[in-house]
């Protein structure tokens, strides 16, 4: 073989070297930039629905407790229609539990205890409804405040944690 012959396979071969470690390199860089997109995006997305929703759930949560005893204290409400209103807002609150239970990177304990704390709230008002419509307003104030308000307080207590977890990961 001539000079020649393998001055050109040896830049042949030099190319497709040259070529092979291009295609490597641009692939290796894509899928690493891939990664780094899903770890912002995990990130960002997580923390941020989980107290952007806990928040809103907090914040229904207040509203359902301040119309409460307006609601239940006024004579022409009827248990049906109070029932109603707040189905409403329990379902609200249940699809919030819902996306931070699947979002939320904390302890999976945290959301059992939110959602255990809903359960109970609802159930206690639930239960809680028959007794208090015919009572006056002041035992009716007595009630709520004794047994259903430390209800509102303890589903306020797992969004706290909940919602200080999901900042520290800000």
């Amino acid at each position: 073989m001539s000079k020649q012959k393998r001055k050109n396979k040896l830049k042949k071969v030099v190319m497709f070297i040259i070529c092979a470690f291009s295609i490597f390199l641009s692939t290796f860089s894509i899928f690493s930039t891939y990664q780094l997109h899903q770890t912002a995006s995990m990130i960002y997305n997580h923390p941020y629905t989980v107290s952007n929703e806990s928040r809103a759930m907090r914040s229904r949560l207040l509203d359902m407790k301040s119309f409460l005893l307006n609601i239940v204290a006024e004579p022409s409400w009827e248990i049906d229609n109070v029932q109603q209103l707040l189905n409403g807002r329990y379902n609200m609150q249940y699809n919030a539990i819902e996306i931070i239970t699947n979002q939320y990177l904390g302890p999976s304990e945290d959301t059992i205890q939110l959602l255990n704390a809903m359960n109970d709230l609802k159930n206690t008002q639930n239960d809680s409804l028959p007794l208090i419509l015919p009572m006056t307003k002041e035992e009716t104030a007595l009630y709520v405040e004794q047994n259903i308000y430390p209800k509102y307080d303890a589903v306020d207590a797992a969004l706290t944690k909940i919602i200080a977890f999901a900042n520290r990961k800000n």
